[in-house]
């Protein structure tokens, strides 16, 4: 759900593909690159998002095709996952914030049978810790700290990685109509992102100044030559080093045991790195501790799918156009526009627009009052001029509407100011309604 509000507050990121977002019915969502990701980046990505109040997933995505997803509600995180680890790094946490039941896990899992007969619709891990909650297994608030540390570490990772993409997966069922068994998500944890960036690119820029910017704690230590090891180390140095080290637990599960400090403990293995006694390399997930049946997720396409849409062959040849310079609007009106079966497209820049509608020939046009250069009444009236745009229904998204707007609306030629929530069901209404054939071209009241 996101709010008209928020046409204006712009999101500084370009598209990979340039200025203009077209996408078929059929395609995947446009992906939006961002270079340099760094803190103050991700804040004025995630402001956007809450100011917007937008409910789904976030998806990121490096270099080397990791995905990190957020699950977010209203613009706030719900939770996290994802990333190199996401089995470990939830184990980490969990014996952290909650010894008890990481020491009898195996004992503790057997409640998850109950969630079995319910649908996932977050996380496994989401769940298992929402259903521990209910049954007074762990304190509401620690499994708060646990989700804010989780957070926290995933925001270093995305940070690390540099540059990067991401996409948006909004939900048409909002995360505030999910239970986990009677837990709904803004009742156990409602994130604001800001705070745990700011950790995160805290931690990062010591992990820089110690010149460890390009070795990832998802990493493990390994010993490169024991013999050699042998001879540069004094004997209880080389004793404590070949019991810390195996090869199969990263720099943060090594951390975790030794109850340490993730910096301290690579600071304290560097010299050993330099010297090339030991080494870091990648090592693999933990299996999911529990089984999952694939038939108790949640399909992406159900949780997109408007069911009033009602979708025939007829929209596929339906093209609607967007003129908005906030790309968060631009992909989110992406999704559901094209989830129902219309085609879209979208001009970031108005100078630019006229030319391609005259080439695409769009058969619905939105328009944003806040546009840069020319407001969307300005625009509107260029279009009216031109003969081929005199019958297609524009429509114009406002913040407000007074009696003011509504005299330079119908001036203008305006077939609807609309200034509600947007979300899926209130924007296929209004697809429809102008697309009707009874539909006059000025409605404004």
């Amino acid at each position: 759900m996101l709010k008209s509000s928020l046409f204006y507050n712009r999101v500084e990121a370009k598209l990979n593909n340039g200025a203009m977002v077209t996408m078929n019915s059929d395609q995947t969502p446009s992906l939006v690159s961002i270079e340099e990701f760094v803190a103050s980046k991700q804040i004025r990505l995630f402001q956007g998002l809450k100011q917007n109040g937008y409910s789904g997933q976030l998806v990121f995505r490096d270099e080397q095709q990791q995905e990190w997803i957020f699950y977010l509600y209203w613009g706030r995180i719900v939770y996290v996952t994802g990333g190199t680890h996401t089995v470990r790094r939830w184990r980490r946490h969990l014996a952290v914030n909650f010894p008890h039941l990481a020491h009898q896990l195996s004992e503790e899992l057997k409640y998850f049978d109950e969630l079995k007969t319910k649908e996932i619709e977050i996380t496994w891990d989401y769940d298992l810790l929402g259903l521990w909650v209910e049954k007074g297994k762990a304190h509401r608030e620690t499994a708060l700290k646990m989700i804010r540390s989780i957070t926290t570490e995933v925001f270093f990772d995305i940070t690390q990685a540099g540059d990067i993409t991401y996409h948006l997966n909004p939900r048409e069922q909002t995360l505030s109509n999910s239970s986990i068994r009677g837990t709904a998500p803004q009742q156990f944890a409602m994130i604001d992102s800001e705070q745990q960036i700011i950790e995160a690119w805290k931690i990062w820029q010591v992990w820089q100044e110690a010149n460890l910017g390009e070795r990832s704690p998802n990493l493990a230590p390994i010993i490169i030559n024991l013999e050699k090891l042998e001879e540069n180390t004094s004997p209880k140095t080389f004793q404590a080093l070949t019991r810390l080290i195996d090869g199969k637990h990263s720099l943060r599960d090594i951390a975790v045991q030794k109850q340490t400090d993730v910096l301290l403990l690579t600071r304290s293995l560097a010299p050993y790195l330099q010297l090339g006694l030991l080494d870091l390399v990648p090592i693999s997930d933990l299996t999911i501790p529990i089984a999952i049946s694939t038939s108790k997720i949640a399909p992406q396409d159900q949780l997109l799918q408007n069911p009033l849409s009602n979708t025939t062959p007829d929209n596929h040849n339906t093209l609607i156009a967007l003129v908005d310079h906030n790309l968060v609007v631009c992909q989110l009106l992406e999704k559901i526009v094209t989830t129902a079966g219309y085609n879209f497209i979208c001009e970031h820049n108005p100078m630019n627009a006229i030319a391609l509608f005259l080439e695409r020939k769009p058969d619905l046009i939105l328009i944003d009052w806040n546009i840069p250069e020319v407001n969307g009444y300005e625009l509107c009236a260029q279009l009216r001029q031109l003969s081929c745009f005199q019958n297609v229904p524009i429509i114009v998204f406002c913040q407000n509407v007074n009696l003011i707007d509504r005299v330079k609306a119908k001036m203008v030629g305006c077939s609807e100011l609309f200034n509600q929530a947007i979300e899926a069901k209130s924007i296929i209404d209004l697809i429809k309604k102008h697309l009707t054939p009874t539909t006059a071209i000025n409605s404004v009241n």
